[in-house]
């Protein structure tokens, strides 16, 4: 369980900094993949849809400012529901 919300509070620290990045003047030469990759995500897959679900926005939506504001995020992954 420790390890589990270690890496949860560790990739929301990533996730925070990368949109950070990506809304920073100073990173706009910066390709998407390298801010992705700089930060650890080894998929930029993953890292896609991990950052779509914490800020309902994609990364190329946040550099091109037609996303939400940066507080605007989800905290908690939705409840699941097994069906029987």
């Amino acid at each position: 369980m420790l390890a589990k919300n270690s890496r949860r509070r560790s990739r929301k620290r990533h996730l925070a900094r990368a949109d950070h990045n990506l809304r920073s003047p100073l990173h706009l030469s910066r390709a998407i993949s390298t801010i992705a990759f700089d930060l650890g995500f080894n998929d930029l897959s993953y890292f896609s849809r991990a950052f779509r679900w914490r800020y309902s926005a994609t990364p190329s939506e946040i550099r091109n400012g037609v996303a939400p504001a940066a507080h605007q995020f989800r905290t908690r992954a939705p409840k699941t529901t097994s069906i029987s």
